[in-house]
């Protein structure tokens, strides 16, 4: 589980978004958005929604696109690489800001790939200020930002 897939190809976790961006034609930006926007669904806004909540975030990020003029097709990608980030087989075979998501999360909440990160990447990443209290309150999260989806996979 040290890598990531990109394109169907393996890349070791700490090399994936360098390569990602200067090789394989990758929109940071549509990157930064999936990146910030996957856990939406979680938050006390969505509470009301019996969506699944990565389609929630994945709404929600696509909407916040369009507002800013940002054309369907790049949204599209925002918009896999949330919604599909729970099904990680399929976002490795999709454009790389939707593998990445999936890796990113996967990374995140799983640790896969936190092996393969160089020390001192791992020290940056705990000492930024979502590092330490991450854990506890993603833990916290998930349970509350679930319960009134009772019906939903993601609840399970």
């Amino acid at each position: 589980m040290g890598s990531v897939h990109i394109r169907g190809q393996p890349v070791p976790a700490h090399h994936a978004l360098p390569l990602a961006c200067h090789c394989l034609n990758l929109d940071p930006e549509l990157l930064y958005v999936g990146a910030f926007s996957h856990d939406l669904g979680l938050t006390e806004k969505f509470r009301t929604s019996q969506q699944r909540f990565e389609l929630a975030d994945a709404d929600e990020a696509r909407a916040f696109l369009a507002a800013r003029g940002i054309p369907a097709d790049r949204a599209r990608r925002v918009w896999e690489g949330i919604a599909l980030r729970a099904t990680p087989e399929f976002p490795h075979h999709m454009a790389p800001e939707v593998a990445l998501v999936t890796a990113g999360v996967g990374l995140d909440v799983l640790g896969i790939g936190y092996d393969t990160l160089p020390p001192e990447t791992r020290e940056a990443v705990v000492a930024a200020p979502l590092g330490p209290h991450f854990k506890r309150r993603i833990l916290h999260a998930f349970p509350a930002g679930l319960a009134h989806r009772p019906r939903s996979p993601s609840a399970t």
